[in-house]
């Protein structure tokens, strides 16, 4: 099936609730107005006839009620199975044929009443033709009975005013067909726009995600970068660009309330160490001393790698009676022998340089 083809059908499947939503007023006024009408006027009807008139009208109100109740026992839900069309079209067919039927029901009487309830089919169909907007094939089973019956009826009737009314009742009953044709196009293409609509929000909305989640993986990208600039991928710390930056950050906003104190460290024996234990077992150790560093390091301060085995730590409004307990706390921290491939290493610094500001 066509991309076109399953438009249409999918615009017809919309189509279809509304018809049967408009056939509910059926069952509520279709008998209640064959009752009144023979209550009224059954001194000038055929009993007959009228028995007959009366037993369609019960028919069609008991059909469409069966028809509009399935309908909203399933939640008016916009669908279409084979029973629900059923009942619509067979519905939309006997009012056809009870409205169809009117004039037939005071024939040889006095040209007047058969005329009145000419009219009644008429009008009926032009309910219709509004009733069954969008769905042709329903409007169809509705109006050929109607017309049929309604012009047979008039054209049998020795009157030649009641013939002429049958040739004008047929000419306007095609003409029905062109109105609903075009009632039928505007009420697709607004069906088709509101389908068109829905599409065009629901790709909106995806398309909005996607872009969300563009942005939030280009910001945690951004981030990443952001991160590998200023810090050392091995061990996490800032790096020479990151440390030089913050310091002339702290060193913009040095007063005698906001000194700084800055530590430098450089490892002993590290060239000895990373012969002996290659590079990866190298790369373990410096790792294991930043992760001492780091966590020797009081909150507010940062500790940065400023090369191979150099480590600078920077302590802001820290004076230097302070800067010297973080000191001995580091070199205590290195000392501690470190485990690096199956190998315990002993550690030390055995110096650290101090800057106070």
């Amino acid at each position: 099936m066509s991309r076109r083809a399953a438009t249409d059908a999918d615009v017809r499947r919309r189509a279809f609730p509304l018809v049967l939503g408009n056939l509910a007023p059926a069952p509520f006024a279709v008998l209640p107005f064959t009752l009144l009408t023979a209550a009224l006027l059954h001194n000038d009807m055929p009993g007959s006839r009228l028995d007959w008139w009366l037993l369609s009208g019960g028919v069609v109100t008991a059909v469409s009620l069966i028809a509009v109740l399935r309908w909203y026992r399933s939640s008016r839900q916009v669908r279409e199975n084979d029973l629900e069309r059923t009942l619509a079209v067979v519905s939309y067919a006997l009012l056809g044929l009870h409205f169809g039927m009117a004039p037939w029901v005071v024939a040889g009487e006095k040209p007047d009443l058969v005329m009145m309830f000419a009219m009644f089919a008429s009008v009926a169909g032009v309910v219709g033709c509004v009733m069954t907007a969008g769905r042709p094939d329903v409007f169809r089973v509705f109006i050929a009975p109607l017309a049929v019956i309604e012009s047979a009826v008039l054209v049998l009737q020795p009157d030649t005013h009641l013939k002429v009314i049958a040739v004008l009742a047929f000419c306007m009953n095609a003409g029905l067909l062109l109105l609903h044709d075009s009632l039928s196009r505007n009420t697709l293409d607004a069906i088709r726009l509101h389908i068109h609509s829905d599409q065009l929000v629901k790709e909106l909305a995806h398309e909005r995600g996607e872009l969300t989640d563009l942005n939030e993986r280009m910001a945690a990208t951004n981030r990443r970068l952001a991160h590998q600039a200023t810090h050392d991928p091995l061990t996490g710390l800032y790096n020479r660009r990151g440390t030089l930056d913050l310091l002339d950050h702290h060193f913009a906003r040095v007063s005698d309330q906001r000194p700084i104190s800055i530590l430098y460290l450089d490892l002993d024996r590290f060239k000895a160490v990373n012969d002996a234990l290659g590079h990866r077992g190298g790369d373990k150790f410096i790792i294991e001393v930043a992760n001492r560093i780091a966590k020797s390091v009081p909150q507010g301060s940062f500790a940065g790698r400023m090369g191979g085995d150099e480590f600078v730590v920077v302590l802001p409004k820290y004076h230097l009676d302070q800067a010297l307990e973080v000191a001995q706390r580091i070199v205590t921290a290195v000392a501690r022998p470190i485990t690096a491939e199956g190998r315990e290493v002993p550690s030390s610094c055995s110096k650290i340089g101090r800057a106070h500001v």
